[in-house]
């Protein structure tokens, strides 16, 4: 999918946000479960759309807390390889969070708790920021055009160089010109 044109595709738009809400949901569940397992506090599905439980008051609501903090730098990672361009990051981890607002709201009601709030635009803002980066980690990443134009790959010596380039000779049966190396 690297650095596909910027031709709008519909499908291929829809599949990275599916792509993207089932990779953040399977992470922020599996944090759950260890962080709950970790503090030994119960563990129940309707913990991932929990629009009360969010603060540090007990072990339930800070594994709640630590897991969707986390997940937000998780989504970052996740947004490198499923979107892979950095100025897209943003749009990817806004729209995973409003998904996950609705999912909340449909499943325990509309959040009123400012602790709600204040975790999940966190947890946005780091998956975007962390996402962007590692994106243009990637997209600043040096490319060897040496090895890109032979489509083989540039053999080593045994000091770790490449081998000399050798040079072209000019035939007798032609005459020298500026460029020849003799």
């Amino acid at each position: 999918m690297s650095f596909y044109a910027n031709v709008f595709d519909p499908r291929l738009v829809i599949g990275q946000i599916v792509a993207m809400q089932c990779l953040g949901y399977l992470s922020l569940s599996g944090l759950v479960w260890m962080l709950h397992s970790l503090f030994g506090t119960a563990f129940g599905l309707s913990q991932l759309f929990t629009v009360r439980g969010l603060g540090w008051d007990s072990a339930d609501s800070a594994a709640a807390t630590a897991a969707a903090i986390l997940n937000g730098l998780i989504i970052g990672v996740q947004l490198s390889f499923v979107v892979e361009r950095a100025k897209k990051c943003l749009d990817f981890a806004v729209t995973f969070y409003f998904l996950h607002l609705v999912a909340c709201w449909r499943v325990q009601g509309f959040p009123s708790d400012w602790r709600w709030w204040i975790v999940n635009i966190g947890a946005c803002i780091l998956a975007a920021v962390s996402g962007e980066y590692l994106c243009m980690k990637k997209e600043l990443k040096e490319i060897n055009v040496n090895e890109f134009l032979s489509m083989r790959p540039v053999q080593r010596t045994e000091t770790g160089s490449p081998p000399p380039v050798v040079q072209r000779r000019p035939s007798a049966s032609r005459p020298n010109s500026p460029g020849d190396v003799v």
